[in-house]
């Protein structure tokens, strides 16, 4: 039976209050060093070329595991866990990639690659070879803005896929993804907004429901990645003396754990540094790497995009890669260097090693529990403990909401939702009451999507106190 975890997706509106809860960002944190141990063949393109990578799990060898990587000038190419170029595809100018599995095209689930073309508007979409791992066009959309940076997303509430470009300008826009039913990739734009200026990196996580932005001169910055979540945003880091970040803020990647936790990373474009922050909200600042040259592989700087994973890739990656661009390689035209996870975590007391995971179950049927009992009182800060009372199994990716809605003063918030992986042998799930300064009633209500059909479990009220 898959191991999925319960991970809890919060809306931003109701995350406000926890971020304002949290307290300072600038708190602790670890500044450290590593050395890559691997660096791939440099982009054919000369200057200003390779931008952003993007990791593939092979399904039964982790070391034939693949690295995509973008030549803004010319394309897309192919790098084995060694560094050696496998393919090149000359097809279109590629600025960012990101990539999901389990996407349904022409009747089979396929791991897609999705790029926004530089100064055009369309994106670019290539399917993954399960076996060889390299890429083959699977279709484009048409976009309203100029694509620069991009990301995908896997909905936990409907199982739809997303897909989210900006602009130079900020603007941004998100579109449903999908077969039209001829095996083609259609898309419908669902929403719309600008951050304020200059965007490039994003990553959303398909658990919490969160979509993280680097406003290049300016923040880092937490919208919801549901199309319904609106312009929304909380503050997660800034450049300057306030912050960690100096400018540009630039690639973004999410490392996976069980149980919700993990880390949100971006590249600090302007000290040559990575920075590192809780996963879950409000993203408090962990530590600062540098990347620097050791083994005969030159240091990493001025880093436009990254990518991590916690999974085993095989005997060079046991526990996991970071990938980074690195704007100046000693040895020619950019490239992408690679470093194990272990080295990076062995460094740092604030990260930890956690390989069981697996980014490949994202979008994969699942297995729903519904939770039903009785809570009663509890305070602020206190854990509230949710029972199994029934599963139901589901062909589809579902979510389960608790927080029909939360009453305070008279106002109506936007419900907390819970989503609820596969099956894992657990028969309870908990979390924290969330702060409030007066007497609030929070009305639960496990809602789950079976085959098209909603099923509902009783309500359950819970009144939390200051």
């Amino acid at each position: 039976m898959a191991s999925n975890r319960i991970f809890l997706c919060v809306s931003v509106a109701v995350l406000a209050v926890l971020s304002a809860w949290s307290g300072s960002l600038l708190a602790g944190g670890d500044e450290f060093s590593v050395s890559p141990t691997v660096e791939t063949d440099p982009v054919s393109s000369s200057g200003d070329a390779a931008d952003d990578p993007c990791l593939w799990i092979h399904p039964r060898d982790p070391s034939l595991s693949r690295i995509y990587g973008t030549d803004k000038d010319r394309g897309l190419a192919v790098y084995d866990l060694t560094g050696n170029e496998l393919q090149f595809l000359e097809d279109a100018a590629i600025n960012n990639a990101d990539l999901r599995y389990n996407f349904p095209l022409a009747g089979k689930c396929i791991a897609l690659v999705a790029g926004s073309v530089a100064d055009e508007k369309q994106i670019l979409f290539h399917k993954v070879d399960p076996v060889t791992g390299l890429l083959s066009r699977a279709g484009s959309i048409p976009t309203g803005i100029s694509t620069y940076g991009i990301c995908l997303y896997v909905s936990p509430k409907s199982g739809k896929y997303y897909v989210c470009v900006n602009s130079k300008g900020g603007k941004f826009e998100q579109y449903h993804i999908y077969d039209d039913g001829t095996g083609k990739i259609a898309g419908k734009l669902v929403r719309a907004f600008s951050v304020g200026s200059a965007a490039e990196g994003m990553v959303a996580d398909d658990f919490y429901g969160t979509l993280f932005v680097g406003e290049e001169e300016v923040a880092l910055w937490c919208y919801g990645a549901e199309p319904d979540t609106g312009d929304d945003r909380i503050l997660i880091d800034q450049t300057g003396g306030d912050g960690h970040l100096a400018a540009d803020v630039e690639g973004l990647a999410i490392y996976y754990s069980v149980d919700g936790t993990g880390y949100l990373i971006a590249s600090s474009q302007g000290n040559d540094r990575f920075i590192f922050y809780e996963r879950k909200l409000p993203c408090a600042y962990l530590a600062t790497l540098s990347l620097v040259s050791g083994s005969g592989i030159d240091g990493v700087t001025h880093t436009d995009g990254i990518d991590v994973t916690n999974a085993n890739l095989g005997p060079a990656f046991p526990f996991g890669l970071f990938v980074a661009q690195d704007d100046r390689n000693d040895e020619g035209n950019q490239n992408y260097k690679l470093t194990p996870w272990h080295r990076i975590a062995g460094e740092c007391p604030s990260l930890h090693i956690d390989t069981s995971w697996d980014p490949r179950k994202v979008g994969e049927n699942k297995v729903v529990r519904v939770y039903t009992n009785p809570i009663g009182c509890v305070q602020a800060g206190q854990n509230v403990t949710l029972t199994l009372e029934e599963i139901v199994e589901t062909t589809t990716p579902v979510m389960l909401w608790f927080g029909k809605q939360l009453t305070q003063d008279g106002k109506i918030y936007k419900p907390t939702p819970f989503y609820i992986g596969a099956s894992d042998g657990r028969t309870e799930m908990s979390f924290p009451a969330p702060p409030v300064e007066n007497t609030v009633t929070l009305f639960i209500q496990g809602l789950a999507l079976v085959d098209g059909q909603t099923k509902s479990s009783n309500i359950i009220p819970l009144t939390i106190n200051p």
